[in-house]
């Protein structure tokens, strides 16, 4: 394999500072941004194919086109490495096995990363891009987020019954596309119960522990988009 070209270390300090993430931990997600952006087209980008593979994620259920909507901040169908860091900042769930303590991690990225939890989130649900929530759609985004996470083994059944428990009845108004809440409506509810956003199906952790699961082909090593 080619050498993987280096961020320079003031690079990997403001990428830490901005994100939950250790400036090692930025460095090893940086490698593996590049074997995934080069797994098909070696462009220094990461393309929705590339994504889903990189991700194992099947390139047709909803839960895998709205996921890369959410990474693709800037809406050119292609992730960088920026994007990228500060998706999985976004919803990664950090553990003892980070190198950084909690005692580490300043609060006020902390707030801003469950503000951003909350937005991100929002902007998955809002399948139709109406401002909205419809309940139906955060049925059918569950089920297709869940049924990438085989360790959970809940039913579609019983993904609609915790969604219908979630949303009180007082939350909701309807239209002609059926039941659906509000941002702030929505806002209130993951501050009482945050589990849709824990649920969103990308298995984060997998990404960030196991960096040589994408098969590359051999290409000219190079600088990588930021």
């Amino acid at each position: 394999m080619n050498k993987i070209p280096k961020l320079r270390q003031t690079e990997l300090q403001e990428f830490s500072r901005q994100t939950l993430f250790s400036p090692e931990e930025v460095e090893m997600l940086y490698k593996r941004f590049y074997e995934i952006s080069k797994s098909e087209v070696d462009d220094g980008v990461i393309d929705y194919s590339e994504f889903c593979l990189g991700l194992k994620l099947p390139l047709s259920p909803m839960i895998s086109d709205r996921a890369f909507r959410l990474f693709d901040a800037n809406g050119d169908r292609v992730i960088n490495f920026r994007e990228f860091l500060l998706g999985l900042s976004t919803f990664i769930t950090k553990n003892t096995e980070t190198p950084r303590t909690s005692q580490e991690i300043n609060k006020s990225i902390m707030a801003t990363k469950y503000r951003d939890q909350i937005e991100a989130s929002f902007r998955m649900y809002n399948v139709k891009e109406e401002g909205k929530i419809y309940v139906d759609d955060i049925k059918a985004l569950l089920t297709s987020a869940v049924s990438q996470i085989t360790s959970f083994g809940l039913s579609q059944e019983q993904i609609s019954q915790i969604v219908e428990s979630l949303i009180k009845t007082e939350m909701c108004m309807e239209d002609e596309h059926g039941k659906y809440i509000d941002k702030d409506s929505y806002r209130k509810m993951i501050i009482n119960d945050n589990r849709i956003v824990k649920w969103l199906g990308i298995d984060m952790e997998r990404v960030v522990h196991s960096y040589r699961f994408v098969n590359v082909k051999k290409s000219r090593s190079r600088c990588l988009p930021l």
